[in-house]
């Protein structure tokens, strides 16, 4: 996990995030298996980016959205949700954040899916069957007031290039910046339309 793609982007945007912050900067988030193991490393590892953050772990999807819409120590604040029940808790929270006007006001939404590593994955009990591609990027964009509000950005490769746009967001105070985790499975692939004859 600790030289994943993943989380060589999460840490070094967290990084980014946080600077010139003096206090916390909370993390909300339910504990969903699909980003769990991955905060998990980064909050044990008990360095000084670490101790930047506080994990604030709701008892449901909604109730993480719903505080990170409320007003934020530093005006920031991280939300993980996983790419299922996560984005349907959103619009309130999102709708609550752009409105505020304060110039530092900065929400990072993550959001995650299984990785589908092994077949069992594939029969995940508490979870419907895959929605793919992602609908949660595309479902944030109509909270946007403009588009200089909303930075959409997508896991690609090894994540170099997230990670600069990533910072590129961060710097132009982007007031919501969603980042959509893609799994390896997706991430590594070529795409092939392929039209096959019936008669």
């Amino acid at each position: 996990i600790k030289t994943s793609p993943e989380m060589i982007v999460f840490k070094s945007a967290l990084e980014h995030f946080a600077k010139g912050c003096k206090e916390s900067i909370p993390i909300y988030g339910c504990s969903a298996f699909e980003y769990i193991q991955y905060l998990d490393t980064f909050m044990s590892e008990d360095s000084e980016l670490s101790r930047k953050y506080e994990y604030c772990c709701a008892k449901t999807d909604i109730q993480a959205a719903q505080l990170c819409g409320y007003t934020q120590p530093e005006g920031k604040a991280i939300l993980m949700i996983n790419d299922v029940y996560g984005i349907h808790s959103l619009g309130e929270a999102l709708r609550a954040h752009m409105q505020k006007v304060e110039s530092n006001a900065q929400i990072m939404v993550w959001i995650w899916h299984p990785m589908f590593e092994g077949v069992m994955d594939l029969f995940t009990a508490h979870r419907p069957q895959l929605v793919w591609p992602s609908v949660g990027p595309h479902y944030i964009k109509y909270f946007a007031n403009n588009q200089k509000d909303l930075a959409s950005i997508e896991l690609t490769g090894d994540g170099t290039d997230t990670i600069r746009e990533i910072v590129d967001a961060t710097n132009a105070g982007t007031k919501l910046i969603s980042v959509n985790m893609i799994p390896s499975f997706d991430r590594n692939s070529i795409a092939i339309d392929t039209h096959i004859s019936t008669e």
